[in-house]
């Protein structure tokens, strides 16, 4: 389901006018790596605004905690395609990876004598890549968010989503040069804590989390071929 919305993006890319073509040649370059490495944490620490939205929710009184957590990467893979068009370069990838996730959650309702606690478990995540100009960005779930509503924050407590957390501009990214592609590993990590308000809540979005992905050529001849 997530390749087939990052082909379809890809494919969007390639629609350019005739006469765009007839005068600037565009070439396709594909990226193939094996994920060996992708542990971390994402945790939302909120409250209601106390504003009219949080009161027409009933949500004014709640506060709490929601964490996502993942580690034992296996089977994941990244793909990046390039094109390139003149001195141009637009793209998309995809980066997935089978884990041992967690979804957890403490959450306090004003009036209501126990909090809401419950755990969700996750089998795969991604991230999601973004190419443009002289530079491509490896960012967490906006992709999910945003077109395949992937929630790492749902429970059955309330809460902020993970859609909220892109609304809010807090679901963070890491940069490269565009020729780190052509490196034989790629490690990187992210670290980010950032404050948001989205719908009715406010708090803060805190990401700690390290990936490794190893170059695949022969995957990449496939991926290239013709």
């Amino acid at each position: 389901m997530r390749y087939l919305a990052v082909t379809a993006a890809l494919s969007a890319l390639l629609l350019i006018p005739a006469a765009a073509t007839a005068k600037t040649k565009t070439h396709t370059t594909n990226y193939a790596y094996r994920v060996t490495k992708a542990e971390g944490s994402e945790v939302a620490t909120f409250q209601g605004d106390g504003t009219s939205t949080c009161a027409g929710a009933g949500l004014c009184g709640t506060s709490g905690t929601v964490s996502y957590t993942f580690t034992h990467a296996g089977g994941g893979f990244a793909l990046v395609t390039v094109i390139t068009r003149g001195h141009r370069h637009t793209g998309l990838g995809d980066f997935e990876f089978g884990t041992d996730g967690t979804t957890s959650a403490n959450v306090a309702q004003a009036g209501v004598a126990q909090p809401c606690v419950d755990t969700v478990k996750h089998r795969d995540d991604s991230l999601d890549v973004f190419v443009s100009g002289s530079h491509f960005e490896l960012g967490l779930h906006g992709l999910n968010a945003e077109l395949l509503a992937s929630n790492y924050l749902d429970t059955h407590c309330a809460g902020p989503t993970e859609s909220d957390m892109f609304a809010a501009r807090v679901l963070p990214a890491v940069e490269f040069p565009l020729k780190a592609l052509k490196r034989k590993r790629i490690d990187f990590q992210i670290h980010t804590n950032l404050p948001f308000h989205a719908g009715p809540f406010t708090g803060t979005l805190k990401v700690d989390a390290a990936y490794t992905m190893i170059r695949d050529r022969r995957a990449e001849k496939q991926f290239n071929k013709g």
